[in-house]
């Protein structure tokens, strides 16, 4: 209903509160009169007979009209007969045929609006439901897409919004969901990017609430990544959009990890390591310490960077710069993005990791665990004979790059002292620097 109509409606019922009871009773009383002469119907005589007043006249007409088409369309459709009976009725109530035929669109589109809402209600319209999409059509000679598309010119997003609302009820769309989308698009002659562009926000929504979902428990399954990927890829949503939930999912991932114990390496900090330390993470930091002076405890903060290694921490700042050993820390609590450290040395404060979110609280926290041996670096599947990187770089640092039984400096390799397939693991304390040919001896002693 239009705005101008709801406005003549509101503005009637306040200057006369009854007009509309009372119209639907007088124009049953029309249809009745109409029903029991017919030939000898006169609209004059019966108007005068219900006593209609002259500006009621034409409502009362309409109103009764409307009544006998719902009974037309009671069974979904109307025939060749209806039509030439409603032809007659529209004379004798003296209706134009532009005023008949709009009264009979209208009455139809509400009738085909019904059977497509209850089509539509599972997000697929069967072959039954198309029959008789098809038969309201054929009453108003027309056809299903071409009805859809006058319909969509007023009523078309809600329509595809309730289409789409009914596919993801239970929080979920599937392959299958969606070729059902599709299929009862392509039946009412719509595509799919018009579906697309009315759903935009209601997708992009949808899509937020499915990462929500996955991210609830703090790590994402292959499973649930596929299914995101998928989405993305199918709504075609903005660019914006698709790249937070790509970085939100990469995230996720690099988290799960770093909960492994399994930290990233980063090749070449801004900053002087020792003899076989690896460096796991370096970006801008706050660190901020509470002092007393006389006149009170003050919290002061300084801005610069922090670069967290398998050993230390090191934050560096033209304020200050301080380092803190994994051995001296006592204490720790870890938030969101930022940790609060309470260590044997002068550098017990609060770190917070800004542009990193919760990277770098997770892996500060990570690998003081595995320098305190709290945390095992864990590997999916069977355990593997691969010695990680850092252990290799720690080790090489050891033996100073020479074999650990006769010093050569050349064809140089990692053994496991304890065999791997003996349940040796791939640690510092079980990796050892020897020549091919050194190597070679321990193996046939073995």
């Amino acid at each position: 209903m239009s705005l101008l109509k709801k406005l003549r409606e509101s503005v009637a019922s306040l200057v006369d509160p009854d007009r509309k009871e009372r119209t639907a009773t007088q124009a049953r009383g029309l249809r009745k009169l109409f029903f029991s002469k017919r030939e000898g119907f006169d609209l004059d005589q019966a108007l005068s007979e219900l006593r209609v007043s002259e500006k009621d006249a034409n409502a009362v007409i309409q109103v009764a009209y409307d009544q006998i088409l719902r009974r037309v369309w009671h069974d979904g459709a109307m025939d060749k007969g209806e039509k030439r009976a409603l032809q007659a009725i529209a004379k004798a109530f003296g209706l134009s045929e532009a005023e008949a035929r709009h009264l009979n669109y209208q009455s139809g589109l509400t009738v085909f609006e019904e059977t497509l809402g209850m089509a539509i209600a599972d997000g697929i319209i069967d072959q039954h439901e198309m029959q008789r999409l098809q038969l309201v059509a054929a009453s108003l000679d027309t056809n299903v897409p071409t009805l859809v598309q006058r319909y969509y010119a007023t009523e078309g997003e809600r329509f595809l919004r309730s289409l789409f609302l009914s596919a993801i009820e239970d929080g979920k769309l599937g392959e299958q969901e969606w070729d059902q989308i599709v299929h009862t698009l392509h039946a009412l002659g719509f595509t799919s990017d018009s579906f697309l562009t009315a759903m935009k926000a209601n997708a992009q929504t949808f899509v937020e609430h499915v990462l929500a979902d996955a991210k609830s428990d703090g790590k994402i399954t292959e499973g649930e990544e596929t299914t995101l990927t998928w989405l993305l890829e199918v709504l075609r949503l903005d660019e914006g959009i698709k790249r937070y939930v790509q970085d939100q999912v990469k995230e996720l991932k690099l988290l799960d990890e770093i909960s492994r114990g399994r930290l990233p390496i980063i090749p070449t900090p801004p900053c002087l390591l020792d003899a076989g330390e690896v460096a796991h993470f370096h970006g801008p930091a706050f660190f901020s310490q509470l002092k007393t002076y006389k006149s009170g405890p003050q919290i002061r903060t300084f801005r610069g960077e922090a670069t967290i290694t398998d050993q230390r921490l090191l934050f560096s700042s033209p304020e200050k710069s301080c380092q803190l050993t994994h051995p001296s820390i006592i204490g720790i609590v870890r938030g969101e993005s930022a940790v609060e450290i309470r260590s044997t040395g002068r550098a017990s404060g609060y770190f917070v990791f800004p542009s990193n979110h919760r990277l770098g609280a997770a892996i500060y926290d990570a690998a003081l665990r595995k320098a305190k041996q709290t945390l095992l670096e864990s590997f999916p599947g069977a355990p593997s004979r691969s010695i990680p990187r850092e252990v290799r770089q720690r080790v090489w640092q050891r033996y100073g790059g020479r074999c650990a039984e006769c010093g050569a400096t050349s064809y140089l390799e990692f053994d496991h002292i304890v065999p791997f397939a003996k349940g040796g693991s791939s640690t510092d304390s079980n990796v050892q620097l020897l020549c091919r040919t050194c190597n070679l001896k321990k193996s046939d002693l073995i």
